[in-house]
């Protein structure tokens, strides 16, 4: 007779399983920038505005759109090359 097919089950890992979103990035604020990121959002018009939402937005205003200023070249000029310009 034929033995029958084991089944093995996975084991999980430690910790929290992915979210699929993107890893996390912590973030530890001195009491004063707490305070002053309290007030910024309690002067928005949404009641329901949570720190990490405020903190994406401050972060979209004050960071420049990297993809509108693309630069032609990433890619240094290599050492002792006679290009210029």
């Amino acid at each position: 007779m034929a033995s029958s097919i084991a089944v093995t089950k996975k084991k999980r890992g430690r910790g929290r399983p992915p979210t699929g979103i993107r890893p996390h990035v912590g973030l530890r604020l001195y009491p004063d920038l707490e305070a002053r990121l309290d007030a910024w959002i309690a002067e928005q018009s949404e009641p329901d505005l949570g720190r990490p939402e405020a903190i994406r937005r401050i972060l979209d205003k004050a960071l420049p759109d990297l993809a509108a200023a693309k630069p032609a070249s990433r890619r240094p000029a290599k050492a002792g090359s006679k290009r210029e310009g």
